[in-house]
């Protein structure tokens, strides 16, 4: 071959991998939940194509991880080719970046939502390091809990029954609780699928129990408050289904489609003056749901915990010490 065709061939093949190696280039911030720096954690990004296409040093489906360490200012620059070589006119619509720090064990980790790539010119792809910001929430102290995963029913419609948190149970003699936490009742009609108008109502039996929702912290295993507020406890919850015959499914109302998480306390024993004496705190995770007012009517706590120290408002629990040793398989709680 002359030289001539050799350098042709090499500059085709070389237009050929920079029109399909576009780089990226992504500046991480990392820092805890107070707004501290955090250093030396290895950051771990997932570089996945949006029609993943098999690639040289690839894990089969087109995407690959790069690794890196964050540096003293809590700042990890991400840079890389992040498309596989190909030729012709296959492409690929975008990448999907996911990110995260390398577990440790000082700090909850979560799932924060990918970063999308989708614009691109010949030679890298746009937006061109931007900066995302990765909050991390530290393990600090973890207690021992009882924590549960409660689907159960409720026997009958109408009737109140009293549920032991601790003993994970109805109190006697609907089941072999001890102490009634919180009270449900369930009142309305439920004849069929497509006639039902049932109402759940939650309360409590001591005053000065009662219950609020939080707002979950994002992109982390640790979602709830660290304590639990001193105020702002309502004494009353109460959710509703309703369909009416004619009704199409997405014309029905449900409390049920939109979960909601819970700080509760419970147990509450006041003095003369109504001042608190003692308390338990425990929250709701994953919200509460139920079926209709019908026997046996299905209901559902996703993840509940209870800390059993009086006035201890820590609401960060330590899966590896759960207090409730009876809990059955497939409802173990492993979120804090």
């Amino acid at each position: 071959m002359s030289n001539i065709k050799t350098i042709i061939l090499l500059a085709t093949l070389h237009y050929a991998y920079t029109a399909f190696c576009q780089e990226a280039r992504v500046t991480f911030h990392v820092k805890d939940e107070f707004g501290k720096p955090v250093m030396g954690a290895q950051m771990r990004v997932t570089v996945v194509p949006g029609d993943p296409i098999p690639s040289p040093g690839s894990n089969g489906n087109g995407s690959k991880i790069i690794t890196g360490i964050v540096d003293s200012n809590g700042v990890y620059v991400f840079q890389s080719q992040v498309n596989p070589l190909k030729f012709g006119e296959l492409a690929i619509p975008g990448y999907d970046l996911y990110y995260n720090v390398h577990p440790q064990t000082n700090f909850y980790l979560g799932h924060p939502p990918p970063f999308h790539l989708t614009n691109h010119t010949a030679t890298r792809w746009e937006p061109w390091d931007p900066s995302l910001e990765l909050v991390l929430r530290p393990i600090m102290n973890p207690i021992p809990m009882y924590a549960r995963r409660l689907n159960c029913t409720i026997p009958q419609p109408t009737n109140t029954y009293g549920f032991d948190l601790q003993v994970g149970d109805w109190i006697a003699p609907d089941g072999k609780g001890l102490v009634a936490d919180i009270l449900f009742q369930v009142t309305g009609r439920a004849t069929s699928v497509q006639d039902n108008d049932s109402r759940l109502k939650v309360s409590f039996p001591n005053p000065m129990d009662g219950i609020q929702s939080f707002v979950p912290m994002t992109n982390s295993a640790f979602v709830s408050p660290r304590t639990a507020p001193t105020d702002g406890y309502q004494p009353l919850l109460t959710f509703r289904r309703t369909r009416l015959p004619g009704q199409r499914s997405s014309q029905w109302y449900d409390d049920n489609q939109h979960p909601t998480n819970y700080i509760f306390r419970v147990r509450t024993v006041v003095d003369d003056q109504g001042n608190i004496k003692s308390v338990l705190y425990g929250k709701i995770q994953g919200g509460i749901s139920f079926g209709g007012a019908v026997p046996l009517c299905n209901l559902t706590l996703k993840n509940y915990y209870l800390n059993p120290t009086p006035n201890d408002r820590n609401l960060e629990f330590d899966p590896k010490r759960n207090l409730a040793s009876d809990v059955k398989r497939g409802d173990e709680v492993r979120d804090p």
